[in-house]
């Protein structure tokens, strides 16, 4: 499992958890090293890669197409179960580069391709200030810094 791969499983993971680290196998209470979950995670990733592996086969990433399925239960699906609607028709952030005369890839300027490649792309929360527990968070961008920051005053 590469790097930056297994600090977004890490942090996923971490937020699945909803605050419950008890239940996380990377807790300090279940990990081998009986230490922090990060400090497992950065100092013996042989021991954490599988754990990571594991979790992120059963627990596999939600597209945006899922979320639209959620939502909306009926809507249509081309042959390959893509929904019928062109990412630019909805999603405002999301410029249609035909229009834009871009001179992206041949890939990215067909509809069809960014059609696919948008639906199936992971569906990411938007953060909402609220939602998360008080507890001390780590999300990928800040473990990442940390190990970097570890590595470089050993």
């Amino acid at each position: 499992m590469e790097y930056v791969k297994a600090m977004k499983t890490y942090e996923k993971m971490c937020d699945s958890m909803k605050g419950h680290c008890e239940k996380c196998p990377l807790a300090c209470m279940n990990n081998p090293v009986n230490r922090s979950c990060l400090y497992f995670v950065s100092g013996h990733p042989e021991l954490a890669e599988p754990i990571l592996e594991q979790w992120d086969k059963g627990n596999p990433a939600k597209t945006r197409a899922d979320k639209l399925r959620e939502q909306y239960p009926n809507v249509r699906l081309d042959d390959n179960n893509i929904p019928k609607i062109f990412p630019c028709h909805i999603d405002k952030p999301f410029p249609c580069r035909i229009d834009m005369n871009e001179g992206a890839d041949e890939e990215d300027i067909d509809c069809i391709n960014c059609k696919k490649k948008y639906w199936l792309s992971e569906y990411e929360e938007l953060p909402q200030k609220n939602n998360r527990p008080v507890l001390e968070h780590r999300t990928a961008k800040s473990t990442e810094k940390y190990v970097k920051n570890s590595v470089l005053s050993l």
